[in-house]
């Protein structure tokens, strides 16, 4: 990048490159939430499409000074990595965001035992039944496999 206030002799240059430096700075809100990373940009050339972002890096070098002293010319070099807009799931042949684990079905076996067994805890059958399409838990089924999905909450 190139900028230039040899024309203006004010310092333009200046305040531009550090509002750049400042898309390599973490925000407030990130580091807030304990994931520190800069701000998202979106990347266009032209008329194409861009993608999103985030500045890595930001070398500066000063090649011309008023005067004064103030920069009226810089140019930057910028590093911009790309932020995947997929998810990536879990286990690479699935693509299953989530973790699941697979229970065979015996004789006896309910809803309730099941879910004491999977999460600790007989309340959360519904968990259970909703991922495995179950709308009440007297219709469980005696034989087959059922999805007990990683609880969230």
């Amino acid at each position: 990048m190139f900028f230039d206030a040899s024309d203006t002799q004010d310092t333009s240059v200046m305040t531009s490159v550090e509002k750049l430096l400042a898309y390599c700075v973490p925000t407030s809100e990130t580091r807030q939430q304990q994931r520190s990373s800069p701000p998202s940009v979106v990347f266009h050339w032209g008329g194409l499409t861009g993608f999103p972002g985030y500045l890595s890096q930001v070398q500066v070098k000063y090649t011309l000074f008023a005067t004064s002293g103030v920069p009226i010319r810089a140019v930057c070099q910028v590093t911009m990595e790309e932020i995947s807009a997929e998810t990536p799931g879990q286990n690479p042949v699935s693509g299953a965001l989530h973790a699941r684990r697979v229970h065979q079905v015996r004789t006896g076996d309910t809803l309730l035992d099941l879910a004491w067994r999977e999460y600790g805890d007989p309340t959360a059958w519904r968990v259970i039944a909703e991922a495995n399409g179950i709308d009440d838990r007297c219709g469980w089924p005696t034989a087959g496999s059922c999805c007990c999905p990683r609880r969230t909450s």
